[in-house]
């Protein structure tokens, strides 16, 4: 059988003429007379059925021996080893910290058997461990987590490091950041924001956030941001109440959760190519966020280019340190549904 792949927003830009359909027609017939089966389809939103933060988890260095998934809800942080059918478990340590100098560590070396959450195992595999850490801070968090591996061949044993960035001593122990969330105004604490269109850094919008309280991550002042809504209005010069939300909030109101994927949102916030324009970064957010997007004529073939990047690589993502997220501003449901960048 033969799939013909055709992309999903080319019959967005195709104008089909009687003699543009006639030749179609033609060619796909004959091309299904030719192979006897024939499958042609456009590409359409993905969506992630388990949009977690993954690393691979390394033995003796260099051998891929599974995935640490790292996933959170409101409450809790779920830490999921799983391991390659060939390998055991036989101990796991994982230990969170706010900085880094607090993991357990003598000359830069860690330490997993001081980490908080540690486990012995009878050479468990496949996805079968999990741990579930109370969650009692925000933003980023630094995650190491290490193993004991036996082969189940009698291959032998191994240390193994979820990858990320080197600890300073002496080994090839690692590292990672994983964000969790801001802290942010409750959705029942009103902002305020004008804007204006375009914003001065190349983005759709520039925000004038007011009202907000002490001791959040975003303050009162300019923010650039972008919009979810490709047919819906804000009004220029008026003051708008909003209420906050975090972009990886479990508790998303239906209309901003039901067709926005905010996952590859914020993979497109962190991955601009190089040279492009507002309109064509904003073109592709559309993408995620609007079930019928209406281009508004911003979309060219980079538009294009970043929409396939982000469907490629964008799921689960979660951004990391000097990275940038989405924090939404909701007004109603009649109101244009924006987001401002902000840094985790």
């Amino acid at each position: 059988m033969f799939f013909i792949y055709l992309p999903y927003n080319a019959f967005r830009t195709l104008t089909v003429t009687p003699e543009l359909m006639k030749r179609l027609v033609v060619f796909i017939t004959s091309f299904v007379v030719f192979s006897s089966s024939v499958i042609i389809f456009p590409f359409s939103i993905v969506q992630a059925e388990e949009p977690h933060f993954s690393v691979t988890l390394y033995a003796g260095q260099d051998i891929d021996v599974g995935r640490l998934y790292v996933w959170n809800d409101e409450d809790i942080l779920y830490v999921n080893y799983d391991v390659n059918e060939e390998w055991c478990l036989q101990e796991t340590h994982v230990h969170i910290a706010s900085t880094t100098d607090t993991i357990p560590q003598k000359n830069g070396n860690p330490r997993p058997g001081k980490f908080d959450y540690k486990s012995e195992h009878d050479c468990i595999f496949s996805d079968s461990f999990e741990i579930e850490i109370p969650i009692d801070w925000n933003k980023g968090v630094y995650i190491a987590a290490h193993a004991e591996l036996c082969q189940l061949n009698g291959g032998g044993c191994e240390s193994a490091w979820a990858d990320g960035i080197d600890f300073e001593g002496k080994n090839w122990a690692t590292y990672f950041m994983y964000f969790v969330n801001w802290s942010l105004p409750s959705p029942d604490e009103k902002v305020t924001f004008t804007y204006t269109h375009p914003g001065v850094t190349n983005t759709y919008f520039d925000f004038n956030i007011g009202n907000i309280g002490e001791g959040h991550d975003i303050q009162n002042g300019s923010w650039p941001g972008w919009c979810a809504d490709s047919t819906v209005y804000i009004t220029a010069g008026r003051e708008y109440e909003a209420s906050v939300y975090s972009s990886y909030s479990q508790n998303l109101p239906s209309y901003i959760s039901d067709d926005e994927q905010w996952d590859y949102v914020n993979y497109i916030l962190n991955h601009k190519p190089e040279g492009v324009t507002w309109q064509e970064i904003q073109a592709a957010i559309w993408y995620f966020t609007d079930e019928d997007p209406d281009y508004q004529g911003y979309d060219t073939l980079l538009v294009y280019e970043i929409i396939d990047d982000a469907l490629a690589s964008g799921a689960g993502f979660r951004p990391g340190p000097g990275q940038v997220g989405a924090v939404i501003l909701a007004v109603d449901e009649g109101t244009q549904l924006v987001f401002m960048e902000v840094d985790p």
